[in-house]
């Protein structure tokens, strides 16, 4: 086992899910957690997403809230994105040295909406999504000048709310 994955398996005790990172052609490294993996309505996770810049040059990425630092993909692999955000005109973007991190923290919530269950990501921000009990996976993506960094996916599963709860 290399040094990476005993690093990875040593904090999913008390993380619920880690991904092995993955490198985009810019350099940059992606790792999502999530604190857990099983989720009801009403539940909420903490979504964080790590971009570390593993070139020789400095990198420029997208630091704000829009686009959002990660997807939900289903068992198709189609993208249900989070929630839309009203962005703002100008981006707001940070320069990664090399070797710098960045990590994006996200809440991320299952509510109802219209009397179904729905995906609910930034913080409240726009109308929430239907999201149907079963098998997904979380990708943390960050984006920049030039660049399209994505994580390894990590498994996450929504299931229906148990009565009285």
């Amino acid at each position: 086992m290399n040094l990476r994955r005993l690093t990875c398996a040593a904090l999913a005790l008390p993380l619920a899910a880690c991904s092995e990172p993955t490198v985009s052609d810019k350099g940059v490294e992606v790792t999502l957690t999530v604190d857990r993996t099983v989720l009801r309505l009403g539940d909420a996770a903490q979504v964080n997403v790590v971009a570390v810049n593993r070139s020789a040059r400095s990198v420029t990425i997208n630091s704000g809230a829009c686009p959002a630092a990660f997807v939900v993909v289903d068992q198709n692999g189609t993208a249900i994105t989070p929630a839309p955000v009203t962005c703002a005109a100008v981006a707001v973007t940070r320069e990664l040295a090399p070797g710098e991190a960045f990590a994006f923290r996200h809440a991320w919530g299952l509510d109802v909406a219209g009397g179904t269950r729905a995906l609910d990501v930034a913080g409240g921000q726009g109308p929430a999504r239907p999201l149907a009990p079963g098998a997904y996976t979380l990708r943390g993506r960050v984006v920049g000048a030039y660049l399209k960094a994505e994580s390894s996916p990590v498994a996450i599963r929504v299931e229906a709310s148990s009565a009285g709860r």
